[in-house]
């Protein structure tokens, strides 16, 4: 991983996005394989984080 990749993990999770920050590379790996345009990849980002909160919610709810 690049010091840019590893910067922008940290600033994800200064953010509290946690999951984003860990998945980032693979988010990144299958943007560049896919040729995502860039409201494709921050979608894909968002709807990453939303998923792995709202599980964690529910989770949470279960205890």
């Amino acid at each position: 991983m690049t010091s840019t990749v590893h910067l922008l993990q940290e600033q994800f999770r200064h953010l509290r996005m946690v999951e984003t920050a860990d998945e980032l590379p693979a988010l990144l790996r299958n943007a560049e394989k896919a040729s995502w345009t860039y409201q494709e990849f921050l979608q894909e980002l968002l709807t990453h984080e939303m998923k792995k909160r709202e599980e964690k919610s529910v989770e949470k709810r279960l205890k």
